[in-house]
């Protein structure tokens, strides 16, 4: 065996060691970007539920105060608040907003979207619910 064929054997099992590592890089680091998504994701779903509940008590406890609001709302606190600015939940990354329209009959159509960003990207996650008289 030559030793410039032993030497050209070496340079090509390091290149494929590298082009192995590299793809090693890359594989993890998507993992970990799509772990912390999908936290992310998870806890934004949690804000909306809750801000859903929140609205399905203020039904319940009185539904002809809750027919009559109309519009966008910022649900930081889970209050009736004006929509801008709206600062983020307490303790977390995520802002939470209400758009709520009465629907005509007994019935009022809502939506709560959270939104947080991730690097230079804005995510949002949207529950809608409707809710009757009964």
């Amino acid at each position: 065996m030559r030793s410039g064929q032993m030497l050209v054997e070496l340079v090509l099992a390091i290149a494929v060691a590298i082009l192995v590592l590299v793809a090693l890089v890359q594989v993890t680091t998507r993992s970990i970007f799509s772990t912390r998504f999908a936290r992310k994701q998870t806890k934004a779903v949690t804000v909306g539920t809750q801000g859903v509940e929140w609205l399905r008590e203020q039904r319940n406890i009185d539904w002809n105060a809750f027919y009559t609001k109309s519009g966008s709302y910022c649900l930081q606190t889970l209050a009736w608040s004006p929509p801008v600015p709206c600062p983020p939940v307490t303790g977390t990354v995520f802002t939470r907003t209400l758009v709520i329209t009465p629907a005509g009959g007994n019935n009022v159509t809502a939506v709560v979207t959270v939104k947080w960003d991730e690097g230079s990207k804005t995510y949002t996650a949207n529950q809608t619910a409707v809710f009757y008289n009964y």
